[in-house]
């Protein structure tokens, strides 16, 4: 193991904790991971099954090179620990601009035909398929210490590092570095409060059909999933200010007119007797990219950087003030199966002091001092 490298601490045991975790213990780490609930993926990262697919670009930019790359690392991850059922997704345009969209990248593919091709519904994705979040989760946190049922409420600074509080304000852990990965609580810390989070309530459906499920997963204006014999569907995508997520009916009715519109056939055969649903709060960005890097300290990044409100150019040779041994992992919306791999080897690789995988536009896309930045050009620094 890293000598220089003590304990390190996560907060949050579903997918981007988890691979956090995988990532470090891989680097012979010693880690341990705080869970407020119950047991892993009881947020976000806890439905049935889920889509496993790339979110493909025409552009060339950083975010579209990092989805790329965190498609084809998660592909690696889960087959690795088998965990992907590689049933392959079609891709079903909804709407004009999306057939369009889909045309123009299927003329000039950014992977090859053997991830990426033509299909009569739309386009084929040979590789992807289907996860099982529980089964992941149990992969990626196998041999690490997860502690259950243990809300971190506060973090403070001590002399190696970071002392992990309960909400009494009891101390839990020491640690040499801390990452917090607990989705829509990421910004319930001091250092994190300024975060720019938005929440969007999801509800998806899972249960048995009459006859066989599909071959393919089906993605377009909503999603098919199918499991052994069973699929699950959905998604709505309510935004709320409120990150508390119960299942209701209503949600229910729209993911069942959702599905006749996306694959009738699948939508005769679902047992409503069998029906079961659940909600989850997913946590984004205003730019819909994800947050992972060292956690800056916004006042003092502030104040440093004000030079940015009178149209100065950023002082990059400095390193910006920030929270040492401090990172986020969040904001993954609704991508955390296939962002979390990528994402966990990137903190991991910085907590080590390796080389990073990912380019500067892509790391500048996903640092979470950006909005910070933005901020300051406008003239309305984020109060720290």
């Amino acid at each position: 193991a890293p000598e220089a490298i003590g304990r390190v601490a996560i907060i949050g045991a579903g997918v981007a904790g988890a691979s956090v975790a995988a990532a470090l213990v891989k680097r012979g780490v010693e880690v341990v991971v705080f869970e407020a609930a119950a047991a892993p993926g009881a947020g976000a990262s806890g439905n049935a099954a889920g889509l496993m697919m790339p979110r493909l670009d025409r552009a060339d930019t950083g975010v579209s090179r990092l989805h790329l790359a965190a498609y084809l690392e998660a592909l690696r991850t889960y087959a690795a620990r088998g965990v992907l059922d590689a049933v392959g997704v079609v891709e079903m345009p909804d709407g004009d601009d999306d057939a369009m969209a889909l045309a123009d990248l299927l003329a000039d593919p950014p992977l090859p035909e053997t991830h990426f091709q033509n299909d009569a519904a739309g386009a084929l994705h040979p590789r992807a398929g289907v996860v099982r979040p529980r089964a992941v989760l149990d992969a990626l946190l196998n041999g690490v210490d997860v502690r259950c049922s243990v809300c971190i409420a506060s973090l403070s600074r001590s002399p190696d590092g970071w002392t992990l509080h309960d909400a009494e304000g009891r101390a839990v852990c020491e640690a040499s570095a801390v990452v917090i990965a607990n989705g829509a609580a990421l910004a319930r810390f001091s250092q994190t409060r300024w975060l720019p989070l938005e929440y969007s309530r999801g509800q998806v459906e899972h249960g048995p059909l009459d006859g066989a499920p599909p071959a393919h997963a089906l993605s377009g204006d909503g999603y098919v999933a199918p499991f052994g014999d069973s699929i699950v569907f959905g998604a709505t995508f309510d935004r709320t200010v409120d990150p508390v997520a119960e299942a209701d009916a209503s949600s229910r009715a729209r993911n069942l007119a959702q599905l006749a519109r996306l694959a009738p056939d699948i939508a005769a055969r679902v047992r409503l007797d069998a029906l079961q649903s659940r909600a989850g709060i997913r946590t984004a960005t205003p730019d819909r990219a994800p947050l992972a890097g060292l956690a800056p300290d916004a006042a003092a990044f502030n104040a440093r950087h004000a030079g940015l409100m009178q149209g100065r150019p950023a002082q990059r040779d400095a390193p910006s003030p920030a929270h040492e041994g401090l990172y986020i992992l969040g904001g993954l919306g609704a991508r955390g199966f296939a962002l979390g791999p990528l994402l966990g080897e990137r903190i991991a690789s910085e907590i080590c002091a390796e080389p990073q995988a990912l380019d500067q536009g892509a790391l500048d896309a996903i640092n979470p001092a950006r909005f910070l930045i933005r901020a300051l050009k406008r003239g309305r620094p984020v109060s720290g």
